[in-house]
């Protein structure tokens, strides 16, 4: 069991504030915030000449967020095809994995994957800023629904990235 340990063990943990997360919502989060990104990037090309980039990158960081995520459940349905019946949590412990911290241990590319989200996020946040910035001073006619869509991406974006540089932190 040791050489093929259950990937993405954390997300079992019943002690996780809102329970296990299952296989089938992690694929489900994934699809949603891929079609998110899809979505900005039609709309980077079809609505417009005003805020084309930030459109552009806010939906390519949407679309690779997602797919990583629908990554993540297609793995672990994988994994539980290959191991009927046995228990991913326990599996991972006993190879010795990292259970309980969703942003990995102190190998380097838990690391590197740390750094990958904090820049991706930051990137995000950036652009939401920007586009508030735009919408505030009408440089870009925007409803006040669209400015508050604005201002929770950014501040989702801005929340995990703190999040992935406090657990980094902490590692060393």
């Amino acid at each position: 069991m040791s050489s093929d340990p259950p990937p993405y063990a954390w997300l079992e943990d019943p002690t996780r504030p809102l329970g296990p997360v299952g296989v089938r919502t992690t694929v489900v989060l994934g699809a949603v915030l891929g079609g998110v990104g899809l979505f900005s990037l039609a709309y980077a090309v079809f609505g417009g000449p005003d805020a084309k980039v930030a459109r552009s990158v806010a939906g390519f960081a949407f679309v690779v967020i997602g797919a990583v995520v629908v990554r993540m459940g297609v793995a672990r349905r994988a994994w539980r095809r290959r191991h009927p019946g046995v228990d991913p949590l326990e599996a991972a412990a006993a190879a010795g994995g990292d259970v309980g911290d969703a942003f990995g241990g102190d190998s380097r590319v838990a690391s590197v994957g740390r750094w990958v989200l904090v820049v991706v996020c930051a990137a995000v946040t950036l652009v939401m800023v920007l586009a508030l910035r735009r919408a505030v001073t009408g440089e870009t006619p925007t409803g006040a629904g669209a400015m508050v869509v604005i201002v929770l991406l950014g501040a989702f974006s801005a929340l995990v990235g703190v999040a992935a540089l406090v657990a980094g932190s902490r590692r060393r």
